[in-house]
């Protein structure tokens, strides 16, 4: 059994002054490690074993219900069950009114302490606790052992080293059945006695039907599934009536309308807590199969909002550097041309110098003599006019004299 939580339960002392004096013949009670509304669990020390052991004692009422000879022939069907994923059972037996059963005691917290700790859990995680647990559930249901009493408190998180797994406890209210299903080899339950935890109760278990099987556990994990990702069961009621109502008759509860769930959850536990229980997942291992489906599965992309710009660049194709050869040579490329421009910033040996001189030298004479031809090209130097435009500036035409007056109708000097 799974040590004690973080807040320890505490017996009062007329209470374990009772429980040390029924079963003073072979234990010895240390202290209290849970308690529900079916059982308490101590820790004690088998004297006959020499061991710590964890006893689980079954409520007075639970114990008449369930009956003494039936209960420790299921206990011995029970503990022949051997399994990673499932904690042992030593013994089990009578004292006084109660029935009761040893474990081997194991330091941990159970999937209640740890969820009341952390709260709801990622969807990985959940899948990895559960498929621990689709594990035992699938060996016991070959086994011919149905557990009736899948619930948080039984779920143990043990730790070995860097590895984390679950194991599965309390078979104390199981229901053995050949290794084909529907063939009961013990008295079953009576008609209207109902045995289990309420919140975890299938409809027919609810109703305390002789013909519970395999798919009760099924619904069971459904039910942890929910609890697990929402941190709270899907099926709540201020008393019994209220509960088995729930469960038995009114809608059942979409996930996503109270959380964040994985697209598809809401259909895969609509179909593990199905009423009927031909419509529920066919085993605890496929229902855990779909769940990883589900889980696995790329999320469909939302639409974008209209008018909305999109998250992403549009993909322009593998472009011209898309294998490492062209990168590389890129590469190279670009690191040549960094040198280059180095080499001719630093001006290394003055081979800059000379060249940039030297042209700029050759580009000004150019420059010189192509203004030279255009400006005698367009007359814009008095020495270069052609006779003709002389004569237009001296006032005189070809052929004619000057005017009188002018300068050119001056006698010239000798």
């Amino acid at each position: 059994m799974v040590g004690p939580s973080r807040n320890e339960p505490i017996m009062n002392t007329a209470e374990q002054t009772n429980l040390s004096g029924e079963f003073a013949e072979r234990f010895e009670v240390s202290r209290e490690l849970g308690r529900g509304g079916m059982a308490v669990v101590v820790l004690a020390h088998d004297r006959k074993l020499d061991r710590p052991v964890a006893l689980k004692l079954l409520a007075p009422e639970i114990s008449a219900a369930v009956g003494a000879d039936r209960f420790i022939r299921e206990i011995r069907v029970t503990a022949r069950l051997v399994h990673p994923n499932i904690v042992p059972l030593f013994d089990s037996g009578k004292a006084g009114t109660r029935l009761y059963y040893v474990m081997p005691y194991i330091q941990g917290p159970t999937l209640r302490s740890h969820l009341g700790r952390f709260g709801p859990r990622p969807i990985d995680e959940t899948i990895r606790i559960l498929s621990d647990l689709a594990e035992a559930l699938a060996y016991a249901h070959t086994m011919g052992v149905v557990h009736r009493d899948l619930k948080p408190e039984n779920i143990f998180i043990v730790r070995e080293g860097v590895r984390e797994y679950t194991k599965l406890i309390d078979f104390g209210v199981a229901k053995v059945f050949s290794r084909r299903f529907g063939v009961t080899i013990t008295s079953g339950t009576r008609e209207g006695e109902i045995v289990g935890t309420p919140h975890y109760m299938s409809p027919e278990q609810a109703r305390g039907a002789d013909t519970v099987d395999h798919r009760t556990d099924v619904w069971a994990l459904g039910v942890i599934a929910f609890e697990c990702l929402l941190g709270r069961p899907p099926f709540r009621g201020a008393n019994l009536a209220t509960l088995v109502l729930q469960i038995c008759a009114q809608p059942l509860p979409v996930p996503s309308l109270l959380g964040h769930v994985p697209e598809g959850f809401d259909a895969w536990f609509a179909q593990a807590c199905a009423r009927a229980p031909e419509d529920r997942h066919p085993s605890a291992k496929e229902a855990l199969l779909r769940l990883e489906q589900i889980c696995s599965a790329p999320a469909a992309a939302a639409p974008a909002p209209l008018g909305a710009a999109s998250a992403e660049p549009a993909q322009l194709g593998p472009g011209p550097f898309a294998s490492a050869r062209a990168r590389r040579l890129a590469a190279l490329l670009g690191y040549g041309l960094g040198v280059v421009a180095l080499w001719l910033a630093l001006d290394l040996g003055g081979i800059r110098t000379r060249w940039f001189d030297t042209a700029s030298a050759q580009s000004e004479a150019r420059l010189t003599a192509a203004f030279a031809r255009l400006s005698r090209g367009l007359g814009r130097r008095s020495g270069d006019l052609a006779p003709e435009r002389r004569a237009v500036m001296s006032g005189a035409r070809p052929g004619h004299a000057p005017p009188p007056g002018s300068p050119a109708a001056r006698p010239s000097e000798p």
